[in-house]
């Protein structure tokens, strides 16, 4: 930590240990927001200069283009590669990056140009190191709008030049790991979601468009119903009775559940006997799917291990097929329906329309683990990505608290 006395971060590079110094923001750049063509006007649109706006200060691409007379025409201004770019309006408010490309900006956004012996790389990190506090003290309970006088007011602290390009190139190859690594999770999420639209058959067919050799039979129609010798509700015991809660049965929410993922997070509450005993929850065996049927339908896991449930799941017991099979082709149709709904404000689906909605599988036990276990080992990759994406995005967090003032 450092003191008032000896103005230093907690983490420093050898061979530096001068005391950083307080500037002015504006002292040490220049600042300039832009604008906005005239939204009526045709010829101002669709031209060759990329139109940059706050959600897009990080990306090397823009989804509205000006033309040189809608640049010539209006506030806008031009920004180039390596400018810093700060967020002042809006959800994306403090936001800070790096312009990847050479294009306009609106008056949403305030574009930075470092004075000499200033590098950008560090008063970008410094920047986003400082997000938090600058809202918490310009934007109090998220109202209103930061401007680029509250920026050029802001008083940071700085260490000399060499020191801040060592700083600005040790959190540009960070954050270059945290993009590749972001990358290769997309890559392979979007593998998932193109294997599983192919290995499940499309509407109105009976096989697959991609199957494992030697399996050729058309799948046969199942109710979700068939799925499962037993079905299970849940309930949640009363809260204010403290010997119901606090046991050694894991209590699942909606909120326990991934998005896309099918195997579950640590339990944020466990009950006793006692509290399934005098509810409505049912104590639920081992390998069952539970499926949330009320606010976020279409979330499902496999829990291989005893549990109960809230009011928001059905749970498929004693499964008659394959069960990572069950889940994935379970979830296919669920999306599925959803997705041909989108937009429309689903609350949730009764037990009697789930078990009665009908789905394909193969009488195969050996094509349905085969499936199951193809997509167990992708999520299990999935999952270490995510593991190793967050372990960097939290190595980043302690060093910026290290490493600045």
């Amino acid at each position: 930590m450092y003191t008032d006395e000896k103005l230093v971060p907690s983490r420093r590079f050898q061979g530096f240990n001068h005391d950083w110094e307080q500037r002015e923001f504006g002292e040490i750049t220049t600042t300039y927001s832009g604008g906005t063509p005239f939204v009526g006007k045709d010829e101002f649109y669709a031209g060759n200069i990329p139109f940059i706006r706050s959600s897009e200060i990080n990306s090397n691409t823009t989804e509205l283009s000006i033309s040189e007379k809608g640049l010539q025409n209006s506030s806008a201004k031009i920004v180039n590669v390596g400018d810093i770019l700060y967020a002042l309006y809006g959800a994306t408010s403090g936001e800070v990056g790096i312009s990847q490309i050479q294009g306009a900006i609106n008056q949403a956004i305030l574009a930075i140009k470092p004075n000499q012996m200033y590098d950008s790389q560090f008063i970008m990190q410094l920047l986003r190191r400082k997000k938090q506090n600058i809202l918490d003290k310009y934007l109090q309970g998220g109202q209103g709008n930061l401007s680029g006088n509250i920026i050029k007011s802001l008083k940071l602290m700085f260490p000399e030049f060499n020191e801040q390009k060592k700083i600005g190139e040790f959190f540009e190859n960070l954050d270059n790991l945290i993009a590749s690594q972001q990358r290769k999770l997309n890559k392979t999420k979007a593998m998932k979601s193109a294997y599983l639209s192919e290995m499940f058959p499309a509407v109105g067919d009976r096989k697959p468009k991609r199957r494992f050799a030697g399996f050729t039979d058309d799948w046969e129609q199942c109710k979700i119903g068939d799925f499962s010798k037993d079905t299970y509700g849940g309930g949640t015991p009363k809260t204010s009775v403290k010997e119901y809660w606090n046991g050694d049965i894991p209590w699942i929410q909606s909120s326990d559940l991934y998005e896309h993922q099918f195997t579950i997070k640590t339990p944020t509450k466990r009950i006793t006997k006692d509290g399934i005993i005098n509810s409505s929850t049912k104590l639920i065996p081992a390998n069952s799917i539970a499926i949330v049927t009320r606010v976020g339908v279409g979330k499902l896991a496999f829990i291989p291990y005893d549990y109960a449930t809230s009011q928001d799941f059905l749970s498929l017991s004693k499964l008659k097929i394959n069960e990572w099979f069950g889940v994935y082709s379970l979830y296919h149709k669920l999306q599925s329906q959803l997705d041909a709904v989108q937009g429309t404000s689903i609350k949730g689906i009764t037990k009697e329309e789930l078990l009665n909605k009908s789905i394909l599988i193969p009488l195969s036990k050996i094509e349905q683990k085969k499936i199951g276990e193809f997509f167990v080992n992708l999520d299990t990759l999935i999952t270490s990505q995510q593991q190793k994406l967050v372990k960097l995005q939290n190595m980043k967090k302690a060093y910026l608290n290290e490493m600045f003032i």
